[in-house]
Order: C-alpha cells, then structure tokens, then sequence
C-alpha cells in the first residue's frame, strides 16, 4: 500500500467538512516525514486490513457458515500446488478436476505469470505492483517495527495475518 501511494492519506472520518486539497497535500507531507505519524499510519493500515478480513469472516459466520479455505500468503509462496489444490476442493470442485497434476499446474502459472506481470491485467488482479527486496527496505524498512508497537497488529503479525490472530475478529464474534 505504501510502494502504490495508498500511504498517509488524511482521513475523512468524524470531519463535519471534505478537507481541501492543499490540508490533504500537507498532511501527507508531514506524515512521510514524521516517524510518529508514519508509526500511526502502519498501525491504521494494519487495523484496516484486520477490519477486511475480520468483516468477512463475521458476515459468513451470520449466516451460519464459515470460510471453507483461507489461504496465507506464506503457505501460498511455499506450496502453491497444495494450495491451489486445497482452494479447489473448498470450492466443491470435483475430486478429478482438484487433484489433476495438468490443471492445478496450469492454474499455478497462471497465478505466476499474474505475479510477475502485474501491470499486465490489474483490472483482474487487482493487485499492486510486486517490488524486490530492496525496494521493500528503502520504503518500508520500520513497518513491522511500527505495526508491532500496536498489541493488536503485533498479534495479527505473530500469527501470520490468521483470522485466529485477528482481534477484531474476536471482538465482533462476542458482539462488541
């Protein structure tokens, strides 16, 4: 979100009046800058991601049901044939089709190619561009530091982004 410009964008929330342009420009500015906001930033846009998964969990849990398959990002990049092939059987895919070795590998590097190309098909995707490491550490160096200074983003973090982790999660599921 940061490498993408979706960082430090002043927040509309509780405001009686749409901030002006030259607010929204300043702010972002200052919030580049200052570690302090930059911290509460992480920690914003970690409980906003927490808040996406935590509402899809309960509006399935509403309903009397619960997510068939979640898929972490870690067990993806480890064993994407697996994965694939999980997500399959949780869809109600037939057992043939899920398990065929030609299918999940085609399905695999399609996902791949989606990956590497991500300019390509963003209208599909949906996702940003992915960046090397070194990008990763110029522009997001102190963001687990930051996220974990929150207790909740650093349980969310130790627990790999599991719904299991997701406080959020709980709180609504005890109707707080």
């Amino acid at each position: 979100r940061k490498l993408m410009d979706l960082w430090c964008r002043l927040r509309q929330q509780g405001r009686q009046k749409q901030a002006s342009q030259e607010e929204k420009d300043a702010y972002m500015k200052k919030c580049k800058t200052d570690d302090a906001m930059s911290a509460l930033e992480a920690q914003n846009q970690c409980k906003d991601l927490m808040k996406m998964q935590a509402n899809i969990y309960h509006a399935r849990r509403q309903q009397g049901r619960e997510v068939a398959y979640d898929v972490l990002l870690s067990d993806y990049t480890t064993s994407p044939e697996v994965q694939v092939m999980e997500i399959g059987k949780a869809m109600g895919i037939c057992k043939e089709a899920h398990t065929n070795s030609a299918l999940v590998n085609l399905v695999v590097s399609m996902g791949t190619y989606l990956h590497d190309k991500p300019d390509k098909d963003m209208g599909i995707t949906q996702m940003h561009d992915v960046h090397n490491d070194k990008q990763r550490q110029a522009k997001c160096g102190k963001l687990a530091e930051w996220m974990r200074q929150d207790p909740e983003c650093g349980e969310w973090m130790a627990g790999n982004a599991s719904a299991a982790s997701n406080s959020i999660l709980r709180k609504m599921s005890m109707g707080k």
